[in-house]
């Protein structure tokens, strides 16, 4: 098992979110500045998104 952590919740950001979904990470963890691409990024079945 495995955590993995995101810096950026950007298209990009939110686009390789859902390919290191694919391999079942027991941890996702968002890093953002910005409030509205946390707020995408928790609607995605995530364990921690921080700004």
């Amino acid at each position: 098992m495995y955590s993995s952590c995101l810096n950026g919740a950007d298209p990009i950001g939110l686009s390789i979110l859902l390919i290191v979904k694919l391999f079942s990470p027991l941890n996702i963890i968002v890093i953002d500045l910005n409030d509205s691409a946390l707020q995408i990024a928790k609607k995605m079945p995530l364990i921690f998104a921080k700004k």
